[in-house]
Parts: C-alpha cells; sequence; structure tokens
C-alpha cells in the first residue's frame, strides 16, 4: 500500500513537471510563430552577411564576405528564394556607370529595386548594395525621385572622405569633400537626410536637404557619437539610432530617438523596455511597427500602440544578441541576420 501511494505521488510529479514544460512551449510560442535559420550556402564553408536588402519578386539580397575553403575567402553578392541561398550574378545587369574616386574604382550596377555598387581598391574589392524602392529606410546609396544617385562615403571600409556624391545620369557632384558620411535616406516629402562618420573628437550630425539648402537637423549629445540607421515612419517622424565610436556595449550608445520635425523622443534602458543603447539598424513595417536591430541587445519591436516585445536568446533560437541588419518583406516577415539568415514572423 505504501508502494502504491509513493508511486502515485511519483506520477503526479513527473505530470507536473511535464505541464510546466507545456505551459514553458507555450509561452515561447507566443513570442513568434515561425522561426527559420539559414546558414549554408552551397560550395561555401562560411559567410558573415553585411547589408540585407528586399530585391524584386520579395527575394532576400545580402552583402556577404564568403569563404570556399578556410584559406580563401571574397566580397560577394547572395540570393535567397525558394528557401535557397545562392550566389547573385550581377553581371546579367548592364554596367550603369563606373568611376574612380579617393576610395577606389566603383562600377554601378541598377535595376528597378536594387543598386550595387561594386568598391575596388589595391587592398580588396567590396560590394555595397541598397533598396531604391524603399527610400524611406537608410543604406549607403539611394536613388531619389529624379532618378539621381545618392552615395555616401565608405570611410569606414577604404578610409576615404568623399562626401556625398550625386549622379544624374550624366555628370557626378560632389557635397562636403573631406567629410565622412554613412547613411542617406528620404522623407515621404521627397527631402534627403544624410548622416555623418564623426572623427572620436567629434559629434555625428544629420544633415537636411530640401534641394535648395542644406541644414543641421540633429547634432550627437558628445564626441564619438554617431548615427548609423535613420528610418522614416508611416506619418513620416524621423527615427534614428546612436553608437558611440569609442565602445561597443548596450550602455555605450544613446539609444533610440523619434523627430517629428520639432520635438525630438529619447527611448533608452532606463525609460523603456530597450534592451541595448547601441541602436545599429531601424526598420518599420506596413502596421507602423519599428524593428530595432541592436549589439548585445537583440531584436526590439516598438508597436505602433507603443509596446515592447524584444528578441533574445532567452526566448528564442537566437545563437547571440547582436543583431547587425533588419528588413521587412511585404509578407510581414522579419529578416536578419544571427549568425546566418533569420526569417521571423509572429
Amino acid at each position: 500500500m505504501r508502494k502504491l501511494f509513493f508511486l502515485l505521488i511519483l506520477c503526479f510529479l513527473i505530470s507536473c513537471k511535464k505541464e510546466e514544460f507545456k505551459k514553458e512551449e507555450v509561452v515561447v510560442n507566443q513570442i513568434y510563430s515561425t522561426w527559420d535559420k539559414f546558414d549554408s550556402i552551397d560550395g561555401y564553408v562560411t559567410f558573415q552577411i553585411y547589408e540585407l536588402v528586399l530585391g524584386e519578386n520579395d527575394e532576400i539580397l545580402f552583402s556577404s564576405f564568403a569563404r570556399k575553403n578556410w584559406n580563401h575567402g571574397a566580397y560577394g553578392i547572395f540570393k535567397f528564394s525558394d528557401d535557397i541561398i545562392s550566389e547573385y550574378d550581377t553581371l546579367k545587369f548592364v554596367e550603369y556607370n563606373k568611376y574612380i574616386n579617393d576610395s577606389g574604382e566603383k562600377t554601378i550596377w541598377l535595376n528597378s529595386s536594387v543598386i550595387f555598387i561594386k568598391i575596388e581598391t589595391q587592398e580588396r574589392t567590396f560590394w555595397d548594395i541598397a533598396d531604391s524602392k524603399n527610400k524611406m529606410q537608410s543604406s549607403k546609396s539611394k536613388v531619389d525621385s529624379y532618378g539621381n544617385i545618392w552615395i555616401a562615403s565608405e570611410n569606414y571600409y577604404n578610409s576615404s572622405t568623399d562626401g556625398i556624391e550625386m549622379y544624374d545620369g550624366s555628370q557626378w557632384k560632389t557635397y562636403f569633400k573631406g567629410t565622412d558620411f554613412w547613411a542617406i535616406c528620404f522623407d515621404k516629402t521627397g527631402n534627403l537626410y544624410a548622416s555623418t562618420l564623426p572623427d572620436f573628437d567629434r559629434p555625428g550630425l544629420v544633415l537636411k536637404y530640401d534641394y535648395n539648402q542644406w541644414d543641421t537637423i540633429i547634432i550627437c549629445s558628445g564626441p564619438a557619437k554617431w548615427i548609423p540607421t535613420m528610418s522614416f515612419d508611416l506619418e513620416n517622424n524621423l527615427w534614428l539610432g546612436v553608437l558611440y565610436r569609442s565602445a561597443i556595449a548596450p550602455e555605450s550608445g544613446d539609444g533610440l530617438y523619434k523627430y517629428d520635425g520639432e520635438n525630438i523622443t529619447h527611448f533608452h534602458m532606463k525609460n523603456s523596455e530597450l534592451q541595448s543603447n547601441s541602436v545599429v539598424d531601424i526598420a518599420i513595417d506596413k502596421q507602423n511597427n519599428k524593428w530595432i536591430a541592436t549589439y548585445a541587445g537583440g531584436l526590439s519591436k516598438l508597436s505602433s500602440t507603443g509596446k515592447w516585445e524584444n528578441f533574445n536568446t532567452e526566448n528564442t533560437p537566437m545563437d547571440y544578441n547582436s543583431v547587425e541588419s533588419v528588413v521587412v518583406d511585404n509578407n510581414n516577415n522579419v529578416w536578419f541576420e544571427n549568425n546566418g539568415l533569420i526569417r521571423l514572423e509572429e
């Protein structure tokens, strides 16, 4: 009788543990409905993703440093489609323009949705890619409503000070030669915004150009603070993140800012549920939700109603809590880099 009693108790405890485990699974599944990771390329042993771009037909493109073996690697463009990552053949496009400046020789390919820029120097070859349709999420190059191509200098990779370059289809024009720039985007009315990459003793800036004059609209809080990402939401508010050039840590950046043209709202770790003040990239979906990529703080979502959700190693299969690039496709899938290409759907 005593053995039967203990056996019943043991069965009860086991059933409780199973029930607790089921509850934990339910909690995790409330964070996302699908989570897919793609981390292999046929013929390559490893790859490191840089810019993510939504291409034609909703395919995902990215620039990457990839290795065909452990002793040989190169920069290239890759695409994700039909659940497969493969090399992207840029040669199928007609060359748009080629020119040489301080940062090396640049070759530009342009189609209806993507800008491809190949930068060749004596040391290496590097690729920049940018979405030319989504003008309101920043990148290193953009096409404006007049068809002009705008390019921010590549100082971070090539130690150049090319300023901002603009090609109107027949000639190049340079603005702010000697100043390093990082990102470019446009608001809903077509004004251009550009962020600088400052020296360590200067603060970063955001400049606005209305095609008549340039104005400084944002100055970072201190030396070496700079703005790597900007995005306009559906209400034409400018959202931007701030990093610190001297250190990369959750507390070192300045967090997330919203600028409505007059007022600035500041979100950071102490006054919000943002998990890191080092904000690297911002994507805004069709519901006006903000997807915020951070160093050491995972991926954060700020909904249009002001609710925060955080995706990290504690509640998702993420390998680490740093995300450098994020885009949202037309089916509301969120794509980002995390030791591979991640597709997230809530």
